[in-house]
C-alpha cells in the first residue's frame, strides 16, 4: 500500500532570513511570555529548530542567552548538534564555535554563540585536556564548571543521565559550584519527552522542580511527537505549559510549502514467531540492490536499509545471521544496547543498520528501505517516521497475523492521518507507566534525589562555626522543596509515606537497604550496573577492546548464557533467551510495604528447571 506524504505551509517571520513552519513562528512568539512550553508535532517537523531559534535571538540578552538541551541518547545529541549548527551558520548566518576537548584551550573569538556537547565520555576528555584528574579519577564537576562559564551565549547539549548526576551532586563537592553556574541558564529543552516513563519520568519531573527551585531553568520547553495522556497529567500539574501544535495559527504571510514526509510504500510481512528469519530472507533478496545503492551514494549519513527490532537479543541474532550469509562486518552497523559506543558509528561502507528503539531517536540518516517491528501504536508511528524524511522509500512491517490483516484490509492508498488511525485501532497504546509517579515508590524516587543533594551539601559545609546553621538551612530548604513538589503533583500522602519508610530504614529500624539504593540510584534505573567483557562480542568484532561495556544486572542475569566474575568485571559468553534466576533478598521485613530490593555482591546465576 502507498502512504502519501504531506507538506507544511511556510511563513515569513520578522528578522528571520528563512521561511518557517507556523509552529516554529508560534514558538518564537510565545518564547518570552511563557515559563513552560509544550511543542507537539510529528517526527521530522523541525521541533529542535523551533527552540534553537529563540535561543539564538536572545543571544545578546545576558541572563537569557544560555540554554541546556537534553536528549535521551548520545547519538541524538550528536545528530541534533549538527542540525542546530547548520541552522545557525547556514540559515541565520551566525558565527558559532563548537567547544571540544581538542580546541578547549583556544581563546574566545568573535563568535556569536558557543555550542558544547557533554556526555560521560566527552567530560572525561575535557578533564584530561585541562588536567582535572585526581588519583586517576576525572573530576567531571570541575570540567562542567569551566564549560558552563556564561562568558558567551552558550548551548550545552547533554543527556538526562549527566544532568541527573549533577543535580544529585554525585560529581563531588565541586558540583555545588556547577549548580551556581547553572543559574545563568534560564532555559532547558527536553527533546523526545514522551520516551521518559516510570522511574525516568519521576526523576525528570523532580529534577525540573529542584532545578527551578535552585534558580535555574525558569523556562522549560518539552518537545514530543506522541505525548502520552497520562504523562500530560503530571506535566500539566507541575508546569502548566503553553501548548503549540502543527495546526498553530500565526499572523504572518504564507510563502509556499515544504515536504515534511515523502510517499512511503508499506508492505506487511507476517512474522509472529521468527522476525529474524523473515528479515534475513528479505534482506538477502534485496542485497544486490542495496550494494548498487551504496555504490551510487557514498555518503556517510546514507544507509540503504535500516532494521528496527524489539529486542537487543533479536538484533544480535540478526547481525550474526547476516554475517553468516555473506554480509561483511563493515556492511553492518549495530545501533543497540549491549555494545560499545565505538561500534555504532556510521561509515561509507555500511549497507544495513541493525538496531532497536535507540534508532527511533538516533541519527537522522537517509535510507531507502526500512524493516521494523512495532509493539504499540506510538512505536509504529515513530519507527515508520524514520523513512521518507528526505525521499520516498519502502517499508516492511514485521507483524503478527492480526496486525498484517488489519493493514492489508485497507485501501491501496492511505494518508498518514488515516494510517495513524488504523494503527491506533490495531496496536495497544504504549505503557508509559506514568502511574509510577503517583505511587509511594515514585515519591521515594524523588525523595532519594533530595536526600543525595542534602548529604552532598552537608559535606560541603561540615567545617567552621556556621556549619550547623548552614546545614539546618539546607534541611529546611529541601524539606520545603519536597512539600511543594507533593503539593503541585497532588501526591502529599504518598510523599509522607515515602518519608516515613525512608527515615525508618535510615534509622536502622530494619535492613539498611536505603543506603544501597542511594548508592546505585541513577536516572534510568534503580538497578545496579556492572562492566562486562562479552566473549561473543569480542569474536563478533574481532577486537577485544570493543567487547567491554556496562549493562544493568537484571539484563545480565536474565540473558547471559554464562557468567563469571574475574578481577572486578563479569565475563559472559553472549546473550540468549530469557531464563529464571535466583538471588538472595536484600531485606525481608519491609517487603510487603515497599517491594523487593536486591543487593548484588558476587553474582551467581542458574537456570531454574
Amino acid at each position: 500500500m502507498e502512504i502519501t506524504g504531506y507538506k507544511l505551509p511556510l511563513v515569513t517571520y520578522p528578522g528571520i532570513p528563512v521561511p518557517l513552519y507556523p509552529h516554529q513562528a508560534a514558538m518564537l512568539d510565545a518564547w518570552n511570555s511563557h515559563e513552560a512550553l509544550l511543542l507537539v508535532t510529528k517526527t521530522g517537523s523541525g521541533k529542535t529548530a523551533a527552540t534553537a531559534l529563540p535561543v539564538a535571538l536572545n543571544r545578546d540578552t545576558p541572563g537569557d542567552n544560555c540554554a541546556i538541551f537534553v536528549y535521551p541518547t548520545n547519538e541524538l545529541i550528536g545528530d541534533q548538534a549538527r542540525s542546530i549548527y547548520e541552522w545557525y551558520t547556514q540559515r541565520l548566518g551566525l558565527r558559532v564555535k563548537e567547544l571540544t576537548p581538542e580546541n578547549a584551550d583556544a581563546p574566545a573569538g568573535d563568535e556569536d554563540l558557543v555550542m558544547v556537547r557533554a556526555d560521560a565520555a566527552l567530560l572525561e576528555e575535557f578533564c584530561k585536556r585541562w588536567g582535572f584528574v585526581r588519583r586517576g579519577k576525572p573530576q567531571k564537576a570541575r570540567a562542567l564548571e569551566r564549560i558552563l562559564i556564561p562568558d558567551k551565549a552558550k548551548i550545552l547539549l547533554t543527556n538526562p543521565d549527566t544532568l541527573y548526576l549533577l543535580y544529585s551532586l554525585k560529581y563531588g563537592r565541586q558540583a555545588g559550584n556547577v549548580l551556581a553556574q547553572l543559574q545563568a541558564y534560564q532555559t532547558i529543552v527536553f527533546d523526545e519527552f514522551h520516551l521518559y516513563s516510570g522511574v525516568e519520568l519521576a526523576h525528570a519531573l523532580y529534577l525540573i522542580h529542584a532545578a527551578r527551585k535552585f534558580g535555574a531553568f525558569k523556562r522549560v520547553a518539552l518537545l514530543s511527537a506522541t505525548p502520552h495522556p497520562e504523562v500530560r497529567q503530571w506535566i500539566d500539574r507541575l508546569l502548566h505549559p503553553y501548548e503549540i501544535t502543527m495546526t498553530a495559527q500565526v499572523p504572518y504571510p504564507q510563502v509556499g510549502a515544504r515536504d515534511v514526509a515523502h510517499t512511503v510504500h508499506l508492505t506487511p510481512l507476517t512474522a509472529p514467531r521468527d522476525p529474524v528469519g523473515t528479515t534475513l530472507a528479505q534482506l538477502l533478496e534485496l542485497a544486490p540492490h542495496l550494494r548498487q545503492l551504496r555504490a551510487t551514494t557514498p555518503r556517510t549519513d546514507y544507509v540503504p536499509a535500516v532494521v528496527i527490532l524489539n529486542s537487543v537479543v533479536k538484533a544480535i541474532d540478526l547481525e550474526d545471521h547476516l554475517r553468516a550469509n555473506g554480509f561483511t562486518a563493515a556492511e553492518i552497523v549495530p545501533i543497540r544496547g549491549m555494545s560499545q559506543r565505538a561500534v555504532r558509528r556510521l561509515h561509507p561502507e555500511q549497507l544495513i543498520v541493525v538496531g532497536t528503539s535507540a534508532i527511533e531517536v538516533g541519527i537522522d540518516f537517509q535510507c531507502d528501505y526500512l524493516l521494523f517491528e512495532a509493539g504499540d501504536a506510538a512505536t509504529f508511528v515513530q519507527r515508520l517516521g524514520r523513512l521518507g524524511r528526505h525521499q520516498p522509500g519502502t517499508a516492511y512491517l514485521l507483524g503478527s497475523d492480526r496486525e498484517c490483516r488489519a493493514l492489508q484490509a485497507q485501501s491501496e492508498i492511505l494518508t498518514r492521518q488515516r494510517l495513524e488511525g488504523v494503527v491506533a485501532q490495531t496496536y495497544p497504546q504504549a505503557n508509559a507507566r506514568a502511574w509510577f509517579v503517583g505511587t509511594e515508590l515514585g515519591a521515594f524516587a524523588a525523595l532519594t534525589q533530595a536526600f543525595n543533594i542534602r548529604e552532598a551539601m552537608w559535606q560541603a559545609h561540615d567545617r567552621g562555626p556556621e556549619a550547623a546553621e548552614t546545614k539546618e538551612q539546607v534541611y529546611e530548604m529541601l524539606k520545603t522543596m519536597m512539600a511543594d513538589y507533593g503539593e503541585a503533583l497532588q501526591i502529599k500522602p504518598q510523599i509522607a509515606q515515602a518519608q516515613r519508610i525512608f527515615w525508618q530504614c535510615k534509622r536502622g529500624l530494619g535492613q539498611k537497604w536505603v543506603d544501597d539504593y542511594l548508592h546505585i540510584d541513577t536516572f534510568r534505573t534503580s538497578l545496579p550496573s556492572v562492566e562486562v567483557y562479552d566473549a561473543a562480542e569480542a569474536q563478533r568484532r574481532g577486537n577485544m577492546a570493543l567487547a567491554r561495556y556496562t549493562v544493568d544486572v537484571k539484563s545480565l542475569l536474565m540473558r547471559a548464557t554464562t557468567i563469571e566474575l574475574n578481577k572486578g568485571h563479569f565475563e559472559i559468553a553472549g546473550y540468549g533467551k530469557p531464563h529464571y534466576v535466583t538471588v538472595n533478598k536484600g531485606f525481608r521485613e519491609e517487603e510487603e510495604k515497599v517491594g523487593q530490593l536486591l543487593k548484588i555482591g558476587r553474582a551467581s546465576c542458574r537456570e531454574r528447571v
